[in-house]
């Protein structure tokens, strides 16, 4: 005959919510981080291909 599973105290739920939060809170500054990059690598690029079109 098998033990029933024990409940998972309180606390270990908190920690487990702090964790997961913790790790979404870590991707999405991730994602803005290079997002920016990307934009600030972007930025002078575009401006020169326009410079080339308009002249």
């Amino acid at each position: 005959m098998t033990t029933p599973p024990r409940p998972i105290p309180l606390l270990e739920q908190f920690d487990f919510a702090y964790k997961r939060l913790a790790a979404v809170r870590w991707v999405n500054q991730e994602l803005l981080h290079h997002g920016t990059e990307i934009a600030l690598v972007r930025a002078p690029y575009r401006a020169r291909q326009l410079r080339r079109a308009s002249g």
